[in-house]
């Protein structure tokens, strides 16, 4: 199923907030219940590990997608986080083909960071019972605070100011598609979980800063010169070091080391 403006309705808007719904009808049977909220103007942006995200006034985006998928194993949940940031970053590629994946879902243009995902579920039992998909996407923004790592936003990299709504629009169909061709495979191979895993874990790692290089990381505190090699079912990365030993590290233990 692929996504069109005319599945967008708006259910609310004001200076602060927009709200969209996509789907229902027919389609909710498979894909569940679904809604896209954003903003470009946001004063206490999460980020990952407690981290805050700078959104800024009226120059980039701020959306969380919300979904409450029927019937969707918990098994296949980094399947699902690889699959939406797939779709994050091939709107990012529309305007930018250079851009690529940070682990384990940061969008960089080089070396500096462009967009940040954040992952929220709820689990029942085996199933997801909701996740909360959530971008923030620097657009406009000239000058960064002090203080920030690395940021940087696309109109630094090519000096064009983009029409917010336009691209709120364009990101959230992206994404929203990335979800409804998961859920389609989801459905079409019933219990191989591992074939779909596959499937998204070949772009994932291709899309991957560094993938395949040696370069150096902080892992458990300690400075070390590593290559990533891949990536599991429980979203931990799998890297061989300098001596070839091969190890795997959680998101809380590797951290990139950037020039």
């Amino acid at each position: 199923m692929r996504a069109s403006r005319g599945d967008f309705k708006p259910l609310a808007k004001s200076k602060f907030s927009r709200i969209l719904v996509h789907g229902g009808g027919k389609g909710s049977a498979v894909y569940g219940e679904m809604a896209v909220f954003y903003t470009f103007s946001q004063q206490k942006g999460r980020g990952q590990s407690g981290n805050v995200w700078f959104c800024g006034d009226g120059a980039n985006i701020a959306m969380s997608l919300a979904f409450c998928p029927p019937d969707l194993d918990a098994e296949v949940l980094f399947c699902l986080d690889m699959a939406l940031s797939l779709g994050v970053l091939r709107y990012v590629r529309r305007i930018n083909p250079d851009s690529c994946l940070k682990w384990p879902n940061d969008v960089y243009i080089g070396l500096r960071k462009l967009a940040g995902i954040l992952v929220e579920t709820r689990i029942e039992g085996w199933r997801i019972a909701g996740i909360c998909f959530g971008i923030g996407l620097n657009l406009n923004q000239l000058h960064f605070p002090d203080g920030l790592p690395n940021p940087v936003s696309f109109r630094q990299v090519d000096g064009v100011v983009r029409d917010l709504p336009q691209e709120s629009l364009q990101l959230a169909m992206d994404v929203v598609e990335s979800y409804t061709a998961f859920m389609d495979r989801y459905a079409s191979l019933g219990q191989e979980a591992g074939a779909l895993f596959n499937f998204y874990k070949a772009e994932y790692l291709a899309a991957l800063l560094f993938y395949g290089q040696y370069r150096d990381y902080c892992f458990q505190n300690q400075r070390i010169q590593a290559r990533m090699e891949d990536v599991d079912e429980t979203g931990h990365l799998w890297l061989r070091n300098a001596h070839g030993k091969l190890f795997s590290a959680g998101i809380k233990e590797l951290r990139y080391i950037l020039p």
